[in-house]
């Protein structure tokens, strides 16, 4: 895998998930949108996985409210990230994303990666480094994240 989008967390019911087998979920009829405005044809989930971008969240059960407490991201961090040693972008798809990754970083280094201000005031900078080769992109600008996964790395 080359690139990683980590969402929120996933739908209250199993079926509308990434991964479901059903073709009609909202979240894959969504993720597809999204290509297809990026310019990237894709028909289902497998043909993403195909050009090498895993989709994931960063958490593993549904949200109860508008936010997810810090206790629960701590508790289900998007561990699976460490089965890519070979990222080149990880794509952080709002603030609870944001939040996991930098609660990793900073367990590591004692320092977050992406600034802890509000979104809409980091919301010009796309690349914010991490490990040497891998882009880490925050905000909630899609399009804009789909063109520059597309012009640096060819997904």
């Amino acid at each position: 895998m080359k690139v990683v989008m980590i969402s929120e967390a996933p739908p209250a019911d199993p079926n509308e998930g990434f991964y479901s087998k059903t073709e009609s979920s909202e979240y894959v009829k969504s993720t597809l949108g999204l290509f297809a405005a990026a310019g990237v044809h894709v028909g289902n989930i497998q043909d993403i996985l195909d050009l090498g971008i895993y989709i994931t969240t960063a958490v593993k059960s549904p949200k109860s409210g508008y936010m997810v407490s810090t206790e629960v991201i701590k508790a289900q961090l998007p561990l699976e990230l460490a089965l890519f040693p070979h990222l080149k972008v990880i794509m952080l798809m709002g603030d609870v994303a944001k939040k996991a990754v930098n609660m990793i970083k900073k367990a590591r280094t004692k320092k977050n990666i992406i600034p802890s201000e509000s979104t809409y005031k980091i919301r010009g900078n796309d690349d914010y480094g991490g490990d040497p080769g891998t882009a880490l992109l925050h905000h909630d600008r899609q399009k804009s994240a789909d063109r520059t996964i597309q012009a640096r790395y060819g997904c």
